[in-house]
């Protein structure tokens, strides 16, 4: 697998801001890095498969695919590991993309500062009243893990994202 380069220049820094900031908030004994690629879908007869290349270059509607990198890094396990990572600035979160085995998945649409499963976010409009949210206002998507993660165990976490 081919990983992002965060480089400087201007459209990676961009991508890249809200991902940088998720390595930020895990606890002592667990590193957490996010990465950002390509899908393009492969061309050719039988069954649809999709490739992931670095997102060297990408334009408005290019989906790219996240992965959660959560490493403990000590030799004991650690319980109520929670991961964090911010849907990066210019992109939009695909419904029903967020994947992580043994994870309890939820979002955020008000930059972080609350969780819930998808079906209870609520945006409340000016007047008062609140809306269904939908993927499009989702800032920050958490995972928590169910179980212990062991000893110097890396668990894997994703998402997909639209450039807008």
């Amino acid at each position: 697998m081919t990983l992002l380069s965060f480089a400087p220049i201007a459209l990676l820094a961009v991508l890249a801001a809200g991902a940088a900031a998720a390595q930020n908030v895990a606890p002592a004994g667990i590193s957490q890095t996010t990465t950002g690629e390509l899908q393009t879908r492969r061309a050719g007869g039988g069954p649809v498969r999709f490739d992931l290349s670095p997102a060297n270059h990408v334009v408005s509607g290019d989906e790219l695919v996240y992965t959660v990198e959560i490493r403990n890094t000590t030799p004991h396990p650690i319980e109520g590991v929670v991961a964090v990572s911010p849907i990066p600035e210019k992109m939009t979160y695909l419904a029903g993309s967020a994947s992580g085995p043994g994870c309890d998945i939820e979002f955020s649409v008000d930059g972080g500062g609350s969780f819930a499963a998808a079906k209870d976010l609520t945006i409340k409009l000016p007047a008062g009243q609140s809306r269904p949210a939908v993927a499009a206002d989702y800032t920050h998507i958490r995972w928590k893990l169910k179980f212990a993660l062991s000893g110097r165990a890396t668990a894997y976490a994703r998402f997909r994202a639209v450039l807008k």
